[in-house]
């Protein structure tokens, strides 16, 4: 009974180890990411600030767009071409039996 009790106590003791080494773990890395979470919402917040910035920017411009109605701008003619297909390489660019040239020496 007596071995049976250290064994018990032994195990207890070797568990609460385990479950202090654990906490302590985890505790250093909450603490760590909670510095870095700070961090990364101060730039997070900067970038919102200027993207903010940009937004107003972008906002503030006006564009004219009177000249697409405009009768010199309208009585413009397009001369559009039709291009023809064209095969561009080989079906199989793997296919051995049908090579390309080269100009290298060998």
């Amino acid at each position: 009974m007596d071995a049976s009790l250290k064994n018990i106590a032994m195990v207890l003791v070797v568990l609460s180890l385990a479950f202090l080494g654990y906490y302590v773990f985890i505790q250093k890395d909450t603490s760590s990411l909670a510095l870095e979470g700070n961090a990364v919402s101060q730039e997070l917040f900067a970038n919102v600030q200027k993207y903010g910035e940009r937004r107003n920017q972008l906002d503030q411009i006006k564009l004219d767009t009177s000249i697409f109605s405009d009768e010199l701008f309208l009585s413009l003619k397009g001369y559009p071409r039709e291009i023809p297909d064209q095969t561009i390489g080989r079906k199989n660019p793997f296919d051995k039996s049908n090579p390309t040239k080269t100009n290298s020496p060998h």
